[in-house]
């Protein structure tokens, strides 16, 4: 027999997949960059305007690598530069939907470091750079304006935190002190504060900052119980603090927002004679408690003093005041992960004071290759906010004798304090044994280390399951042209024998046709078409970014001469509804938000970031507020009720913020 009888070709569909497996192999190479995740650099402050003698938080933010050398910080002049530490910003997210566990993994490293200038001005924090990876990187950070204050020692103002770093769950006390100068003698225990013209305290902290991820102290409870008893005597302003007045012109409620302002309302704070520096003080003083739910950093000032207070009494009975100006610097306090040294592999995301962990199967009795349900059920005095399950296949004896689905994991979220987690796995192996303890850390906040649970191993018995006929074996011979297979009794199918002659077969070339060819190239003309169609897509979207910014103010105009129309009309829900869509369409055009999730707190964020002016910020906030909630009221009362005046002066409101974007940027 001829060598074309004894070639044998390979089947059409092996010639077709080794064109697709070369095209994948070509589209590979072009690939790789695309799924790989992006190495960037970016410094960013806490604060943008300190006065001298305070220091802000520079943080810089490294994504797409976790082992960088140090930052280079050589560029910034004129500060002194604190390193306060770095973390691991590397997570994997787990999402677990209907059983279903969906992994995405972050790569990143945070730096921490506390700058204090040594002058007033401008403060550059630029460049900062690193290497991270091969590569050199450069972030430009933020300026940062240092305003000077007058030296003095009459009025001492002073911030503190009962710490500095703290973590989840862990409480802290922010203390403010005002120290004025004490009166000479016989004036010592007196206040020296002149009633007619009460000092002014502006304390951040006091109502006009929120302190996302903080439970905190009733700030309204807490000045209820020191406004000052006799208005007309000594005391001080805190903020934009009012009384309300009664019906009949009487002192009413202490009122934090000042819709019913009538007067200012004076506080005494709790006070005591001090000595300071070899001088008697007057030390007036607020204490506030927080506790953390979530990593964050917080800052807390700067609280500043205006006023005259009293310096001296004439025989007379005169009093001498002495304008001052005092600044008690800001403090930050950051709440950080537990250390990232001797951190466990089996730590599962816990704080806490202690930790229990409990296993349970839903059966202890079954045959071999049943599926059977694990519950991992942990409890304590934890916080359990960013805890996530453990993989048992790491753990020590459980792949042995079981089969664990890690990617199939029920969450249970039974209360604050209990979390309950679900694995399928399956005995694969015959006999009474334990199913081994589980080991879990935690961080204990009490010794300030990581500790290490086990669950009790739980008895097993596994029977021995259905197995396969050992009959069913495949006999070959070396030197014989064909192949035999012997199949055990009872089974129906048959196998086609294949023969061969002894001068075997002939070898297929590894070179591709040109229909396989063209087959690979397409796989990589569909790669660069695909790469081509999202540089479109991107562009696209930019530019309808672009026109949204452009035209958010008149698209947000039209919604408001229709509220108006519509207010006319009698239709007041609607108006409500066309007011609120009109604040929600220009703050997501302009500024890249959810248009659908834009709330009245996005928008404070908002006019916070681009530092708009009080008096147009604060009446925008309140008619946002109050026409937003309208629409999700379930009160018919304030759904009922509209001012038509709010469209007139939404517009004004837009419209000057609008003229102030463009002085920065044009559209």
């Amino acid at each position: 027999m001829n060598s074309a009888t004894n070639h044998i070709a390979p089947p059409k569909y092996v010639r077709t997949l080794r064109a697709v497996l070369y095209s994948v192999a070509f589209s590979s190479l072009f690939a790789i960059p695309l799924f790989a995740e992006d190495i960037k650099l970016e410094a960013a402050v806490n604060r943008s305007e300190i006065y001298t003698g305070e220091s802000f938080l520079l943080q810089i933010k490294l994504s797409g690598a976790d082992s960088p050398t140090e930052p280079d910080l050589s560029a910034i002049k004129d500060c002194t530069i604190r390193f306060l530490g770095s973390q691991s910003d590397s997570r994997l997210s787990i999402v677990i939907v209907n059983g279903r566990m969906q992994r995405e993994q972050h790569t990143g490293r945070l730096f921490s470091y506390e700058l204090t200038p040594l002058k007033e001005g401008l403060i550059a924090t630029s460049p900062v750079s690193l290497k991270a990876d091969g590569k050199m990187l450069s972030a430009a950070g933020p300026v940062v304006k240092v305003h000077g204050i007058e030296k003095q020692d009459t009025v001492l103002v002073n911030v503190s935190a009962s710490r500095n770093t703290t973590l989840v769950d862990e409480t802290f006390t922010i203390k403010l002190t005002i120290a004025i100068k004490a009166l000479p003698a016989p004036y010592t225990q007196e206040h020296p504060l002149n009633a007619g013209e009460p000092p002014t305290l502006i304390i951040p902290f006091l109502g006009q900052v929120d302190y996302p991820g903080l439970e905190g102290s009733d700030i309204k409870a807490l000045l209820q119980k020191m406004v000052a008893e006799q208005q007309n005597g000594p005391g001080v302003l805190i903020n934009d603090f009012t009384l309300n007045q009664g019906p009949f012109g009487f002192g009413g409620m202490f009122n934090m927002g000042g819709f019913l302002e009538q007067q200012k309302a004076k506080f005494m704070l709790p006070h005591a004679v001090v000595t300071i520096n070899g001088q008697q003080y007057i030390q007036y003083e607020i204490a506030l408690e927080y506790t953390p739910k979530e990593e964050n950093s917080h800052t807390f000032g700067p609280v500043i003093f205006k006023g005259a207070p009293i310096t001296a009494v004439d025989a007379s009975g005169n009093i001498r005041t002495k304008p001052v100006f005092a600044v008690g610097a800001a403090v930050v306090v950051r709440v950080v992960p537990p250390p990232e040294e001797n951190r466990p592999k089996t730590y599962i995301g816990v704080i806490g004071s202690n930790l229990t962990a409990n296993a349970e199967l839903d059966t202890q009795t079954c045959n071999a290759g049943d599926p059977l349900k694990l519950s991992l059920t942990f409890t304590g005095n934890v916080n359990l906010a960013n805890a996530h399950p453990l993989f048992l296949n790491e753990q020590e004896g459980v792949s042995l004798n079981f089969k664990v689905y890690d990617d199939s994991i029920d969450t249970v979220k039974k209360d604050d304090k209990t979390r309950q987690y679900t694995y399928t796995i399956r005995p694969v192996t015959p006999g009474t044994y334990e199913f081994p303890p589980i080991s879990a850390s935690y961080y204990d906040t009490v010794s300030r280390s990581y500790q290490t649970i086990k669950t009790r191993p739980i008895p097993i018995s596994v029977k021995k399951g259905i197995e396969i006929d050992e009959n069913i074996i495949i006999n070959t011979s070396t030197n014989t042209a064909s192949t035999n297979v012997k199949i055990s009794s009872g089974d129906n199918a048959l196998i086609a024998p294949l023969t061969m002659t002894p001068s075997g077969a002939d070898p297929e070339s590894l070179a591709l046709d040109y229909k396989h060819a063209l087959i690979a190239a397409a796989g990589v003309f569909t790669f660069i078409a695909a790469l081509f169609w999202r540089l479109v897509s991107q562009l696209y979207q930019h530019r309808m970014t672009t026109r949204k910014r452009r035209h958010a103010f008149h698209t947000a105009e039209e919604l408001l001469q229709k509220a108006a129309h519509e207010a006319k009309s009698g239709d007041i829900k609607n108006a409500h509804l066309l007011i609120t869509q009109a604040f929600k369409r220009y703050f997501g055009w302009r500024f890249g938000m959810n248009t659908s999730g834009v709330t009245p707190s996005d928008v404070k964020m908002v006019l916070q970031d681009i530092q708009t002016p009080e008096t147009i910020a604060t009446p925008m906030l309140n008619i946002m507020e109050r026409h937003f909630n309208a629409v999700y009221s379930a009160t018919e009362t304030v759904k009922d009720v509209f001012d038509i005046a709010d469209v007139e002066l939404t517009r004004s409101l837009l419209l000057e913020i609008e003229n102030l974007e463009r002085k920065k940027k044009p559209a």
